[in-house]
């Protein structure tokens, strides 16, 4: 166990100098649980719950109803804000200072207070996605359609085990669809139209069974269309608009990955 990781243990179990914790300013209860989460995050991870409970701060933090699963979300969702540009003010209710990202407006949650719905459709947001979101793990609905948002989609979205609907669609986003993708088991609704994406359509993405609707119609991809698992009953309304895509739907069977060079 890292020295670090043995002091705190000590101080958490009520045998180690009390000095060893932070000095806290005096601040609201959410302010002063915000400051103790990001002076001991780096030192937590792997330290019993048990022993924490025994520590006066953290006994604190559970009176004041404040959990550990609150700042996690709450930095995953801090993280793309700081990674957009927002002129609209639609994310000016997201304050780092408030652990609980519940009370921030357009996201919603459960009743465990994890983050299952982002809403954030046709909000004027430019900048980019974060790798952080794949830690929002109850994450249902992903809503970031229409907006001007660039770069490529991390492919830790991909960890969104619990994830019903990924709308990105009519954004300027590049690069390929990720095949992590592929993981997403409860996926129904797939929408990246009228972005600029390379690249084949992963062929892993024919094992989503809960698929519904897939739309990447409007982009630059490349390749054959895949035809099987639950790629059969999409029809060519699906693909069209990329006018290097070749496959079943637009011009009679092709054999997926036939289509030589594509990038």
């Amino acid at each position: 166990m890292p020295p670090t990781t043995q002091s705190h243990l000590l101080l958490a179990s009520g045998r180690g100098p009390l000095t060893s914790q932070p000095q806290l300013p005096s601040a609201s209860p959410t302010q002063e649980a915000t400051l103790y989460f990001r002076a001991f995050s780096p030192t937590f991870e792997g330290i019993d719950r048990f022993h924490l409970r025994r520590s006066k701060m953290v006994n604190w933090i559970f009176r004041h109803n404040i959990d550990w699963v609150d700042a996690e979300n709450g930095d995953a969702l801090y993280a793309l804000r700081r990674a957009v540009k927002d002129p609209g003010h639609v994310l000016q209710s997201w304050d780092p200072n408030l652990v609980d990202p519940c009370t921030w407006f357009h996201v919603t949650c459960d009743g465990d207070n994890r983050v299952t719905r982002l809403d954030l459709g046709n909000a004027k947001l430019s900048g980019s996605l974060v790798p952080e979101l794949g830690k929002l793990v109850r994450l249902q609905y992903l809503e970031l359609y229409m907006n001007e948002l660039v770069g490529t989609i991390p492919r830790e979205l991909g960890n969104l085990k619990s994830l019903v609907s990924l709308d990105l669609y009519h954004n300027n986003l590049t690069g390929t669809i990720p095949a992590s993708l592929s993981k997403l088991s409860n996926l129904k609704f797939l929408r990246l139209n009228g972005n600029r994406l390379t690249g084949r359509i992963p062929r892993e993405l024919t094992k989503l069974e809960s698929l519904k609707i897939i739309d990447v119609s409007n982009n630059d991809l490349c390749g054959t269309i895949p035809a099987s698992g639950s790629f059969s009953k999409f029809t060519e309304e699906s693909f069209v608009n990329n006018s290097r895509l070749e496959g079943p739907e637009l011009m009679g069977f092709v054999r997926y990955g036939a289509a030589g060079s594509c990038k």
